[in-house]
């Protein structure tokens, strides 16, 4: 298959979002990974909380100034407001209805779980708009001058799961237009780029209404983001081609050159192969995660995840905890036994959605190596790195054939096939080392109080947890909300004190994790937001 659109390098946008961590063995890409779990859904709007007026349309040139680096960046992802969320209302209705009424009386049944004046946590409620508002002014305040980029991964309506109130197209639009203000009044007027990815239920039109990228979404919702000119860059991809539940897709057919999920895939070629030509570095971001359960196998051959086939359904997760603990277990033991293996592991970060559907919201801060300084914070001067590390070629059979692949049948399938091209290890790079562009930890935030506030006390939005440990920490955060978060400080603030985000500290933690039951139990509720619990 080739590959022959020269319209390369075109956007400047990126949606991120982060639940849980997946080490991922066979992935031959030395790259920087983050993925939203979570599937795009329409918006709607609620007028009486949120007036729409005409939408700005963004275009490049406002988004692209240059400013000073804090090496942090946001990932936010999963708001899903709702229109119809209402005080009061029953849970089981979506917090959409009151008790029934019969002959002027209320049904006496057995007491009814209600919607919280802001949100309803650990429910199968979406967001009220005044939380969703109160979200987005808190990072204005607290963050808005103290990042580099947004990572945005979707997921900015509410779930269509009423009958008695379905989405509309006009409904869709209009909540996107209200949300696509909020993030161009707080971000990309400073300058800040945000980087979208598409979902489930986003149309192609829609992004190109709000972002006036017509070029970057012309072959099919995906493209290329410099966030640092000529240092790093973001490549958002559109899942939606590699989801086994799109049937409008042929699922990467090997013999399909002209299938959508194929074409994104060579496209994603030349893209590595252009920014690895320059030095550059990259972060792949996108909103389905790569699982069996998610994927069509031929779209992510080489994923090699048996630990996720049992996954339940999202809205299963309540009650088979115990199964996928088990899962995730059996899938740390199996990494553990491949850490020798480096060059075929990648990490794929999933983010906490900013919804109590099904658990607490949450978002994540990265902070990121933009010195190339190698201490424990980013320091002050920048070593030469751009274009100094060598790439080095991996094995030449990464991979091994699965045993069906003795059959004709499936011959013509790209796990038995096997990559066309090399294939490289940055053994010096980002993802390995830390040297400029490392991720260098995570600060998750949460909502702990959600249910329990009322009109006159709001929510508050507070540190859950932090990769990082004790020495580093101020640099890590904005001075005036690290001096906050440091008057309360506690152990179970910095549970895992990793170093950084390279790889070996992954499957350090890995080892931590696996072999201490204290950390087990700390790992399991982080999970599902639900710290104290």
């Amino acid at each position: 298959m080739k590959y022959t659109d020269e319209r390369l390098n075109l956007a400047i946008y990126t949606f991120l979002s982060i639940r849980a961590m997946f080490v991922i063995p066979r992935l031959p890409l030395s790259l920087l990974l983050l993925l939203d779990i979570a599937l795009c859904h329409p918006f709607d709007v609620q007028p009486q909380q949120t007036p729409l007026d005409t939408v700005h349309h963004i275009s490049l040139h406002e988004i692209i100034s240059p400013r000073p680096l804090h090496g942090r960046f946001l990932h936010i992802t999963d708001l899903h407001p709702d229109p119809y969320y209402k005080f009061n209302t029953t849970v089981a209705s979506g917090c959409h209805h009151f008790p029934k009424e019969r002959n002027g009386l209320k049904d006496k049944n057995k007491e009814e779980r209600r919607a919280g004046y802001w949100g309803t946590p650990q429910s199968a409620c979406d967001n009220s708009f005044a939380f969703v508002n109160f979200t987005l002014d808190w990072i204005e305040k607290e963050w808005a001058d103290d990042i580099d980029f947004v990572i945005w991964t979707g997921d900015n309506a509410r779930h269509d799961e009423d009958p008695s109130q379905p989405r509309t197209l006009e409904e869709i639009f209009d909540t996107n237009r209200y949300v696509a203000e909020r993030m161009h009044s707080i971000f990309a007027i400073r300058g800040i780029p945000v980087v979208p990815s598409l979902g489930e239920k986003c149309s192609i039109n829609l992004v190109l209404k709000f972002w006036s990228l017509e070029l970057v979404f012309q072959r099919g919702g995906y493209y290329s983001s410099e966030l640092i000119d000529n240092q790093l860059a973001a490549l958002s991809l559109n899942t939606l081609y590699f989801y086994e539940k799109n049937k409008a897709t042929g699922g990467c057919s090997y013999r399909d050159e002209a299938d959508p999920g194929n074409l994104q895939l060579d496209w994603m070629d030349v893209q590595l192969e252009q920014f690895r030509s320059r030095g550059m570095k990259v972060w792949l971001t996108g909103h389905v995660p790569p699982t069996p359960d998610n994927y069509y196998n031929e779209c992510f051959f080489f994923l090699d995840a048996e630990h996720l086939k049992e996954e339940p359904e999202e809205e299963e997760l309540f009650s088979k905890k115990d199964q996928i603990h088990k899962s995730l277990k059996k899938h740390l033991k199996k990494i553990s036994k491949k850490k020798e293996k480096k060059d075929e592991i990648v990490v794929v970060n999933v983010a906490p959605a900013g919804v109590g559907n099904p658990y607490q919201p949450g978002l994540r801060v990265f902070a990121y190596n933009h010195t190339g300084e190698t201490g424990i914070g980013s320091g002050v001067g920048r070593s030469d790195t751009n274009g100094s590390e060598e790439d080095i070629k991996g094995d030449e059979n990464p991979w091994e054939k699965p045993k069906k692949c003795k059959k004709r049948k499936n011959l013509d399938k790209w796990e038995c096939r096997g990559p066309e091209k090399e294939w490289y290890s940055g053994k010096q790079g980002p993802a390995r080392k830390n040297t400029l562009w490392t991720p260098l930890g995570y600060s998750q935030f949460w909502v702990p109080d959600l249910g329990s506030r009322n009109e006159r006390e709001p929510p508050t939005w507070e540190l859950e947890y932090v990769t990082y440990g004790r020495e580093g920490f101020e640099e890590r955060l904005p001075a005036k909300l690290a001096e906050k978060i440091l008057a309360n400080l506690t152990d179970e603030h910095i549970p895992y004190e990793m170093v950084d985000l390279t790889l070996d500290s992954w499957l350090d933690l890995v080892e931590k994790i696996r072999n201490k039951k204290k950390q087990w139990k700390k790992f399991k509720e982080r999970m599902y937001l639900s710290r104290g619990q």
